[in-house]
């Protein structure tokens, strides 16, 4: 109170002007009814009455034994323990939180504001100082949100392990595109035969996997982290193509077709493109870092022009490529 105006009615102004600038209204009841406005209520009760007449969200604490104070905390004037009696049991008419101890209170306010903001978000306190900063940030955000970008991450080792990749994966409803290197981490997925399997065979999702053939003629000039990795690159690729070979070959003879591999002899590739029905991964590819510490955006919607270039991307890439099942397809006829 000491901060208030010295006026009564200054004092209550001021008051109503802090509770309108908030987003929340905390209230706690104790042993004391608090300092009397002019007209015998508590600038508390008052404050309280104001924040519901203007649908402040509000979360209440009330001690649940008064018995249990320490005296020196406690009305000791009769008026006023009548009036803090009232005001109780007028905040007791709504939702409230009771507590015994300080240690209760302080995990309760913790829980309770934490669910009220989830429940009823408001926009905060801003600095001023801090307002370009925001707006540079809303512009940056707005833009972001207008090519489809959802997310962001550091490195693409950060989106998750093995369920993440195995769900995304089983998320897909009508087709997914792949095109990397060559996807081999996807052969570390343990359920990674199944769900292929599966997605294709009941889902009726149909696959297109695009992966850099053993002659690709710029995979001696490949690095990462400051090393050529050309040798290591076309050892995984034949692993990879034996296991969507074998995939391919379990399906019904009216599915094989709903899981297309091609090798690509010409493109160097510097990114990997994942697309899961509207839903694309991209990470670009680091001379200075391996493809799991490279970085990964998530972009949302196929109508973006960053989503057509990728598919437009992909689809060039494909459309050069060559049918790794032929040969296979032959032999099984024969």
């Amino acid at each position: 109170m000491e901060l208030f105006p010295a006026a009564d009615d200054e004092t209550w102004e001021f008051i109503k002007e802090q509770i309108d600038d908030s987003d929340y209204y905390v209230l706690l009841i104790a042993g004391r009814y608090g300092s009397l406005a002019d007209d015998g209520l508590s600038y508390t009760e008052k404050e309280y009455d104001y924040a519901r007449s203007i649908n402040k969200p509000i979360i209440a604490f009330v001690h649940a034994d008064r018995s249990k104070i320490e005296p020196e905390h406690l009305e000791n004037n009769p008026s006023m323990l009548v009036r803090l009696d009232r005001f109780t049991r007028k905040v007791l008419a709504n939702p409230v939180r009771q507590f015994e101890n300080r240690h209760q209170l302080a995990l309760d306010v913790a829980i309770s504001f934490h669910a009220l903001m989830r429940r009823r978000p408001a926009v905060g306190y801003v600095k001023a100082n801090t307002f370009s900063d925001l707006e540079q940030n809303r512009e940056l955000l707005e833009h972001a949100k207008s090519v489809g970008v959802t997310a962001m991450y550091d490195e693409m080792a950060n989106f998750g392990g093995t369920d993440q990749w195995n769900n995304l994966m089983a998320s897909a409803k009508r087709e997914m595109d792949l095109m990397g290197r060559t996807l081999h981490g996807w052969l570390g997925q343990g359920k990674f035969n199944d769900i292929l399997f599966n997605k294709i065979d009941q889902d009726d999702v149909r696959f297109r996997w695009l992966i850099m053939s053993p002659e690709n003629q710029h995979l001696d000039q490949l690095e990462e982290d400051g090393k050529n990795i050309g040798e290591t690159i076309k050892i995984k690729i034949d692993p990879v193509f034996e296991v969507l070979r074998a995939v391919r070959k379990r399906l019904p003879e009216d599915k094989k077709e709903h899981l297309q591999v091609r090798k690509f002899h010409r493109v160097p590739l510097y990114f990997s493109s994942i697309r899961v029905d509207d839903k694309y991964l991209i990470t670009s590819y680091l001379q200075s870092a391996s493809s799991k510490r490279s970085p990964m955006i998530v972009l949302n919607g196929r109508s973006s022009h960053w989503a057509r270039t990728y598919d437009g991307e992909f689809n060039m890439v494909w459309k050069s490529a060559v049918d790794i099942f032929h040969e296979s397809d032959d032999s099984d006829a024969a």
